[in-house]
């Protein structure tokens, strides 16, 4: 009898607990991981912009406006077989020298209001470098680009010679939405069951709404146990103007503690 009170205790008091703390630590985890494999589909697109940018041929085409360099490089399948919703080119001024943005599933050019018909402003965020003291290798801007069709990872880079020189012609925007299907493709990658919801035009359901407002630059992960199978973790990403872009939410099974605490209950009505 003594020995099963013990036991009780131990299992009651001591691992159970920390079994929850390691539940708790693996949401943060998972949430962390989730985050990071949006960043890696941000990485990846720079590359593919940073390749299309520092090229000898974009930087010609910007001066000269070849018709060989728009044959052979933007026709659908540039957008298609990169998997790349929006490409722009646009020259030193910030005009547009080329642009377009359209649906990979259709085909059909679609028109996005956050991109403009004629030119950029010299301050807009997508041409509007930090580039003080850096080499021109490391100039970007990569990020979240927040649309009116929802979130698009965004890079843009300037446009240099093949060799990273300049001078600056002007810049290479690449845009790819996160829609869907990347996000299944991430949870089939990461193992992790998560998912995104915008924040824009107020479009947040109340539940993760108030969630939204309680995470800060201090916390930037909150952890709550939503059933008896599951604990939520969540974290938001900004875009690239600094402000939240959307809320992520991942699920991590509560198996194991669920597993120990019915050993737990089975024990106590041994007891009583």
């Amino acid at each position: 009898m003594l020995y099963g009170l013990v036991n009780f205790g131990i299992q009651r008091f001591i691992i159970f607990p920390s079994f929850l703390s390691l539940e708790r630590e693996e949401a943060i985890k998972n949430v962390k991981r989730s985050a990071e494999a949006i960043q890696g589909e941000i990485h990846h697109l720079d590359i593919l912009c940073h390749d299309w940018a520092a090229w000898d041929d974009t930087y010609e085409f910007i001066k000269s406006r070849s018709d060989n360099y728009f044959k052979s490089n933007l026709s659908l399948t540039s957008f298609t077989g990169s998997k790349i919703n929006t490409i722009y080119f646009v020259d030193a001024k910030g005009k547009i020298i080329w642009g377009e943005s359209h649906e990979l599933e259709t085909g059909k050019i679609i028109h996005l209001t956050e991109f403009p018909e004629d030119s950029f402003p010299p301050d807009h965020p997508l041409i509007s470098y930090e580039s003080e003291n850096k080499p021109l290798a490391d100039i970007k801007v990569t990020g979240i680009y927040m649309t009116e069709k929802g979130p698009m990872l965004i890079s843009s880079r300037p446009i240099l010679t093949s060799n990273i020189e300049g001078p600056v012609r002007g810049s290479v925007i690449f845009g790819r939405f996160l829609n869907e299907k990347i996000i299944k493709t991430l949870v089939n990658q990461t193992k992790v069951n998560f998912q995104t919801f915008p924040v824009m035009h107020g479009s947040l359901p109340e539940p993760v709404k108030d969630i939204s407002d309680r995470i800060t630059d201090e916390s930037r992960y909150l952890v709550e146990v939503s059933n008896h199978d599951n604990v939520d973790s969540y974290t938001t990403l900004t875009d690239i103007k600094g402000d939240p872009a959307f809320l992520i939410k991942s699920k991590t099974s509560k198996e194991i503690s669920n597993k120990l605490l019915h050993s737990v209950e089975m024990i106590q009505k041994k007891l009583n």
